[in-house]
């Protein structure tokens, strides 16, 4: 699966990786076969799924602490890294706000709300390294890299992500093409005249980006 390997990708060397809602492993799995971490902690709030992980990553055994957990309540130490995927935004930053602990370097890949990631992160000492869309079969996903540091951030960066902005990635513009062909339907329904007079506001937002004039 490419978003895996998009993560995989992201995880820089280090002692500890934390895997928070690790589902079946396969992020551990691949970061723990390319040496980039010595260690990972591997969790999830369901202990089926941990099973499954742990059955995945037992060629690593020696390397892998289980921890069936709500995002680092049940942790015994701070990893230098943590990678939070497959989830919404909202729950990410509830797992964050909790945390015992403050974690250096976060990899996250939320499903929705990315906006509201952002701009929790930029108000709690983090900056933006990477932060760009890509497309995973008929998916698209947005993939964050942040490390502790003070980082400036426009009203549109919070909205579509630094990366995104800066490179115009190819998957970027077929997602913001995507969601400008939804609202020109809403155009022509019988919504309110408010609503429309505001999605025609974002469309227009959305094609001057598109055409590289924003």
């Amino acid at each position: 699966m490419k978003r895996i390997e998009e993560i995989v990708k992201l995880i820089p060397k280090t002692e500890v990786l934390a895997d928070v809602g690790c589902d079946h492993g396969l992020v551990a799995f691949g970061a723990l076969k390319s040496g980039k971490v010595k260690r990972v902690i591997i969790s999830d709030i369901s202990e089926k799924c941990l099973n499954k992980a742990v059955a995945l990553l037992k060629p690593f055994s020696g390397a892998v602490q289980a921890v069936v957990s709500d995002g680092f309540k049940g942790y015994s130490e701070a990893p230098n890294v943590a990678v939070i995927a497959g989830m919404g935004g909202e729950e990410i930053i509830k797992i964050l706000s909790v945390s015992p602990f403050i974690v250096e370097t976060l990899i996250l890949l939320p499903h929705k709300n990315q906006n509201k990631v952002r701009a929790f992160l930029s108000e709690n000492g983090y900056k933006a390294e990477k932060d760009y869309t890509f497309k995973d079969g008929k998916k698209f996903y947005d993939m964050m890299l942040f490390t502790r540091g003070k980082g400036e951030y426009s009203e549109l960066e919070i909205k579509y992500g630094k990366g995104n902005l800066k490179t115009r990635p190819a998957d970027f513009i077929e997602k913001l093409r995507v969601e400008a062909a939804k609202k020109r339907a809403i155009l022509s329904s019988t919504a309110s005249e408010s609503l429309l007079s505001e999605v025609n506001r974002e469309i227009i937002e959305l094609e001057e980006i598109i055409n590289g004039s924003l």
